[in-house]
Formats: structure tokens, sequence, C-alpha cells
């Protein structure tokens, strides 16, 4: 902005271009996207779009813009509060009354929106206006039987999992099922997609792919040789809860203290954990677990390797501050950050945007407020959360970090903190 600044004073033809060409300030947006890719998805927005031709609400964008970075590094944000509870959801079931299942449960970052699984309800909110668009509640979600479960989503396609082995396809826009399958009638643990694939994995760890290119069509892909052949002490039991994290060539599925890893669906590995495994999180060759902790020496969040041919090098993050106890609930990847919510209301970031591993195949303990070997630097630990409340869910695009937690808020913490002026 300084070199902007310094144009401005050169003479009064330079001075009248830069204060009233929006071309010249929408020039500068694009060329910063270009040198910070990540920020491409801000140009989508609609704060963005709304300001095109006005040269002097462009320039505030941009200055923001330039900031978001040193924002993040400085721990500065402003926040945002949405009370999903305050908007129609059901009232807490018997079941709910758990803390496992109370409040912001689950949620999906897609295409400037967000969606949140809300007590008995799936809710969706436009990002560009923080109002809710869209909420299915049971009497849509389980209209012809089977709880769901659990869900994912492509485009406008919500794909829901159910407790009675249905995968049903709705349109997010009217509400309306397009269409279900089952290959069994297991309980749906999880599902993930990943372009026209969706999985499913059941509470006995198996895993089911479903061709979901054509609209309003789940297709069961049919291979022997694919996902097959895990048969581990507890591999075949009920009631564990089990998560799935696919992406790329890689898909990762859990069972209690243990992470089974496949690559094009060829079975690498499978790898105990220290605690329970209670989040995970993919993205390109990273994979970020939280776990229960159980004692002093247990690791926060472990970061696994998967670009190695066989056996992953290991990044384990943990603390001294006697914060040990606080197991970590909700963990979100991207190119630079670590994100992760714990039991206690606390979010950590974490820089790793300079991650280095160990040798293949071996682990390392990082200290995190520490310096270290391996280019992990802690940015900070955000309590805007009450304290002592689960943070079961946390998602983030280029410039806002989305918690939600058991009291059914959602918390946008906004490190662009622009604000369209009048």
């Amino acid at each position: 902005m300084e070199s902007i600044e310094a144009a401005e004073k050169v003479c009064r033809q330079w001075q009248k271009l830069i204060l009233t060409s929006s071309s010249v300030w929408k020039s500068l947006i694009f060329q910063l996207c270009t040198l910070k890719p990540q920020f491409k998805e801000i140009l989508s927005t609609k704060v963005f779009t709304e300001i095109k031709k006005d040269p002097a609400k462009l320039k505030s964008f941009y200055y923001h813009m330039g900031k978001i970075e040193n924002n993040v590094m400085n721990n500065s944000f402003s926040v945002r509060t949405l009370n999903c509870l305050d908007l129609g959801a059901s009232e807490e079931t018997e079941e709910q009354n758990n803390r496992s299942y109370r409040g912001v449960y689950d949620m999906i970052h897609s295409e400037n929106r967000l969606v949140a699984s809300v007590n008995d309800t799936i809710q969706v909110w436009d990002l560009d206006t923080y109002k809710r668009i869209q909420q299915l509640d049971s009497s849509a979600l389980d209209v012809d039987g089977g709880k769901t479960s659990c869900y994912t989503l492509q485009g406008d396609v919500l794909l829901c999992g159910t407790e009675n082995g249905f995968i049903k396809m709705f349109d997010m826009k009217t509400g309306k099922i397009q269409s279900r399958a089952r290959r069994n009638s297991n309980y749906v643990s999880d599902v993930a997609v990943n372009g026209n694939i969706l999985v499913s994995l059941d509470w006995y760890g198996e895993v089911t792919e479903w061709n979901i290119e054509k609209p309003g069509h789940l297709v069961q892909i049919v291979s022997t040789d694919r996902f097959g052949g895990l048969m581990l002490n507890g591999a075949n039991q009920r009631n564990t809860e089990r998560l799935l994290a696919f992406g790329g060539d890689h898909l990762v599925t859990t069972n209690l203290k243990r992470l089974n890893w496949y690559r094009k669906g060829e079975l690498l590995g499978s790898y105990p954990e220290e605690g329970e495994v209670l989040s995970i999180s993919i993205q390109g060759d990273l994979l970020a677990v939280g776990c229960k902790n159980e004692n002093p020496d247990s690791p926060m969040v472990s970061i696994f390797n998967l670009a190695q041919e066989w056996e992953p090098s290991i990044v384990n993050l943990k603390t001294n501050d006697g914060s040990w106890h606080d197991s970590v609930i909700s963990v979100n990847l991207s190119l630079n950050y670590l994100i992760f919510g714990t039991v206690v209301g606390e979010l950590h970031m974490v820089d790793i945007s300079q991650l280095k591993f160990p040798s293949q195949g071996a682990t390392s303990v990082v200290e995190l407020g520490k310096e270290n070997e391996f280019g992990v630097k802690h940015v900070g630990t955000i309590r805007t959360h009450e304290y002592g409340v689960f943070v079961w869910a946390v998602k983030a695009d280029s410039y806002r970090i989305f918690s939600g937690d058991e009291t059914g808020k959602i918390i946008v913490h906004d490190y662009m903190k622009y604000q369209v002026p009048n």
C-alpha cells in the first residue's frame, strides 16, 4: 500500500486514476489472488461482486485483503455468532441430552454455504448474508424410515446415511428426496464424497462405493478387490463411532484407537493411536487426527504424511501447560493451517505452511509454543466459546474460521474484518 500511496503523489493525473478507476483496484486484487491462490474464493463472494464498480470500496477491500495474513498471525479477528437454536431447531431428544449429540454436531463448508447438523435438523447458512436459507428436520430426512446418522454434500445434493443402512439423496433447495439405496441393513456411521464417488462406512468397518454422477441416481460400485480383507481385533464391533475421511487417492477410516489407511482402494496399513480417535481431516497428502487424551504424554493432534509409500511419518503436537486432558474433538486442515477444537471450548490455530516430517516411518513430537525443527508454529489459542463447552465442528475458508458447539452456536471468526462502507 505504501507504493500505491507514493504513486498518488506523482501527479494529478495519476492521483485521479487511482482514486476514480475501479479497473486499477480490481487489477490489484486479482494480482494479490495470483500471489495468494487461497484468496481466489473471495472473488466469488457477494461482498466483492457488489462493489466491483466502486473504486473507493474496492480500495478499502484491497487494504483489508492485504491484512488477512498479519491478522491471522496476530490473532486479530471480528466475531459474529449464529444461534442455530433460535431458528426453529427442535428441542433436544432424550438421546441428545447426552453431550455426544447436542447442539452443532457437524458442519460442511461448500460454495460459501455452511451446512450444519443441529440436534435433529440440517441447516444451511448463506455466508454472504449470514442467514439461514434452508432447514430440513426429521420429518423430511426420515420420512420413509431410517433415522439419519450422517451426511455430506455435493453441490445442491445432500447425501445422508441412515441407521438402517440406506443412503439417501435430497435436493437441498427443495428438501425433496431424489433417490435411496442400500447394500445391507447395517448402521451407516459416516459418508464422504470425492468428485462423483460417494463412500459410506458402516459400524462393522465395511466401506462401500457409490457412483453419484447421474443426478438423482445412486449406483453401487461392485468391486471385489477394493476395501477388503480387514479383519483386526475389534474391527467387527458394533456401537463404536467410526469416522471417514476421503480425499484424492486417500481414504482413512477409524475404529476406536485405530486408523485404517487405504490408497486407491488398497489397504496400506492399520495404525494404533494412544487414545480413542475423535476427529480426522484430510488435505492433499496430509491427515490430521484428534484423540481423546488419557495421560500427559498423549499428543493433542497427530499429523500423518500420506505421501510416503507404506509407512507414514508422523508429527505429534502436544502442550506442557496442563491442557493435555483437553481432548480434541474437531480438526480442520487447509493448505497453510491446522485448526482444532477441544472439549473445554478452545480453538487452537497452528501454522503448518513450513511443515517438515521426520524420516519415513519415524514419529516426532512438537511441543506447541516452542521452537522446533519441523516448521510448526502455534499461532494462538482462541477462546470465543463458553469455557467448558464441546467445540464439535470447525471449518475454515481463506479468511474465516467457523466453529460450532454443543450450545447450538456457530461462531464466525473473520480475519479480513471488512465492513461495506455506507
